[in-house]
């Protein structure tokens, strides 16, 4: 919980665990995956500083460890999507890659997150890169160079308000995490009755990067919601956080069972 309503910096702000409270924030990691063909590659490009938003081009590998793209002019495909300065992160994001809801048990969403932009690079690898026929190595094919890019990008021009031009992107079996400590990497509970309910992370949910195969863009987790002594409704002042507890997790699905 915190005693703000606004985050101030990267990292969670006077987190309390007693009152008086105005804010309940269910804070949560989660990950993005690339399993497929090729990597997710972006170019972001604004003409001058003039303009608040960079448009961006998705760029595409020709043929296996064929050629691929080097600026925003050859890659093939625009996006209809928009690069800007975060303040908050002090970095470039890329606008819709992926949203977090609370939903109750008939699938209804009750809290929408406030997070709308990510900086996409390669963080971690995944459990099963070996077994991908694209993954990317790290060597000095065309794939290998790119995922050394990804993985030692500068955070999409960190602290860079002034830059035209922008390179983010995720390699084939490697994953970009967003830890809970992260602004704005949580959803407002504070008016949430106790029950269960089901935590859903979606990406690319309209589609406007192109992909293989959409039906595995969403994972979920089921949780338990009990506001202190057994109410049923939040207190109208807070003092004493909910107990939330984890009832399963359901990777590459939207909707998740309590049991």
């Amino acid at each position: 919980m915190t005693r703000d309503d606004q985050d101030r910096s990267p990292n969670a702000p006077d987190c309390v665990d007693s009152g008086p409270i105005k804010t309940v924030r269910l804070r949560f990691t989660t990950a993005e995956e690339n399993i497929g063909n090729g990597p997710l590659l972006l170019y972001g490009h604004r003409d001058s500083t003039n303009q608040v938003t960079m448009s961006v081009h998705q760029a595409f590998q020709v043929g296996d460890h064929g050629p691929i793209p080097d600026s925003y002019a050859t890659a093939q495909r625009g996006v209809d999507e928009a690069i800007y300065y975060d303040l908050v992160h002090e970095h470039w994001h890329l606008l819709n890659f992926a949203h977090m809801e609370l939903r109750k048990p008939d699938g209804a969403t009750i809290v929408n997150d406030r997070k709308n932009g990510f900086c996409l690079g390669d963080r971690y690898t995944t459990a099963d890169a070996n077994s991908l026929p694209h993954d990317a190595r790290q060597d000095r094919s065309t794939e290998g160079k790119l995922a050394m890019y990804l993985s030692s990008n500068p955070y999409c021009k960190f602290r860079d308000s002034s830059a035209t031009d922008v390179k983010e992107g995720i390699s084939v079996g490697r994953g970009d995490n967003y830890s809970y400590n992260i602004a704005l990497q949580w959803l407002d509970i504070t008016h949430v009755p106790s029950g269960t309910y089901t935590v859903v992370n979606t990406v690319n949910s309209n589609h406007s990067l192109l992909e293989s195969d959409y039906s595995n863009n969403s994972s979920a987790i089921a949780i338990s919601l009990q506001w202190p002594g057994g109410a049923h409704d939040p207190p109208a002042a807070v003092t004493v956080p909910p107990v939330v507890s984890l009832l399963n997790s359901c990777p590459g699905r939207a909707q998740c069972p309590a049991d």
